[in-house]
């Protein structure tokens, strides 16, 4: 959706009182995507149960993180947030 109608927000306000729910949750502003993200998430898919929130999210590391979290030993859930309309 388009950039300032609070996509982000409304992401921040359901979770934020969700209890263990929202313990299990991690943000992570993709703007300036770390290279060892990705690494990371393959790390922890099979560990863990946690809801990866990915806010400004390229397609290309949306369609990287979704690969990871679709495989047969994944315990994750993926929320990605971006404002391209092109993407």
């Amino acid at each position: 959706g388009r950039s300032g109608v609070g996509k982000t927000r409304l992401v921040y306000e359901v979770f934020k009182n969700e209890g263990e729910f929202a313990k299990n949750a991690i943000y992570y502003d993709a703007s300036n995507a770390a290279p060892g993200f990705v690494g990371f998430v393959q790390r922890v898919v099979s560990q863990t149960r946690t809801i990866f929130i990915i806010d400004n999210c390229s397609k290309e590391l949306h369609e990287k993180l979704q690969k990871e979290i679709e495989r047969f030993d994944s315990q994750c859930s993926l929320l990605t947030i971006s404002s391209s309309f092109h993407e």
